[in-house]
């Protein structure tokens, strides 16, 4: 009886080698956000070695040019309850790692929120549980709240970290904000609703085609999205021979002619909206 082992197959070597593909794929991916962390946390270190009591030595994002012409204030780089930090630390600071002067302040006052603001999200950061680049979104987004509220965002945002998104940690803060501010609910529902437009550019599309942007109440737009996937069906049961997109584009053009628009939608009876594909 033999004890000699079998050969491994070529399958296996494959399994082998894939395995070993994809963990220095994960070692790499592990270092970049770890190497990530830690110049986050050496702009940190940096900031805290260079902070100053006045505003007129404090890094801003007003140009130096209109300091010294009108006398205005820099805006402080952080939100509130930050410390300010020395305008030419941010000069060293950028040459060091080769980026914008620009680049840097965003950096810094992204850092600064981060421990200052929002501690137990920097906690995350430091431990690779939340992305650095996540991290920051949040330190951008929460920027104008005041110290109670985004205490409150802080506790939103390390709540599920794992899920978080750009998209949820928009969500988040503002949740935290409209908790600090109810009346700011309303505001905001009313600074939307004068920022209404319908834009046309005829610059930026290809010849012949043209960019349209609207802003619209959810009820219009539903409608508007209703009466067009509609249009484009009853197209295509009428012989239109392009695709969903285009005929949705070309239904928005006959919205334009009052007469062609009912003559369409009186032939609704030949189209299903659930079936514009």
């Amino acid at each position: 009886m033999s004890t000699t082992a079998p050969a491994p197959s070529h399958t296996d070597s494959r399994v082998v080698l894939e395995r070993a593909v994809l963990d220095r794929a994960a070692t790499a991916i592990t270092a970049r956000r770890q190497a990530e962390v830690e110049v986050l946390d050496a702009a940190l270190e940096w900031a805290h070695a260079h902070v100053v009591t006045s505003d007129d030595d404090a890094a801003g994002w007003l140009p130096e040019t209109i300091h010294s012409l009108f006398g205005e204030q820099a805006v402080p780089i952080a939100g509130p309850g930050t410390p300010l930090v020395a305008e030419f630390a941010v000069h060293e600071l950028a040459a060091t790692l080769e980026v914008s002067h620009e680049a840097t302040l965003a950096l810094l006052g992204d850092v600064l929120d981060l421990a200052h603001r929002l501690p137990r999200l920097w906690t995350l950061v430091k431990t690779l549980r939340v992305p650095v680049r996540v991290a920051r979104d949040a330190a951008r987004e929460s920027r104008d709240l005041d110290v109670t509220a985004a205490g409150h965002a802080d506790r939103l945002l390390t709540w599920q970290p794992h899920r978080l998104n750009p998209h949820r940690v928009g969500v988040l803060v503002h949740e935290a904000r409209l908790y600090a501010d109810p009346d700011r609910a309303i505001a905001d529902h009313d600074a939307a609703l004068a920022a209404r437009r319908v834009d046309v550019d005829h610059d930026r599309g290809a010849p012949g085609v043209s960019e349209v942007y609207m802003s619209l109440d959810t009820a219009d737009a539903l409608a508007f999205d209703h009466t067009v996937s509609t249009m484009a069906t009853t197209m295509r049961v009428l012989g239109h021979p392009g695709d969903l997109d285009v005929r949705r584009a070309h239904a928005v053009g006959v919205l334009a002619d009052p007469q062609a628009t009912l003559d369409l939608l009186t032939a609704t009876d030949l189209a299903d909206p659930d079936r514009a594909i």
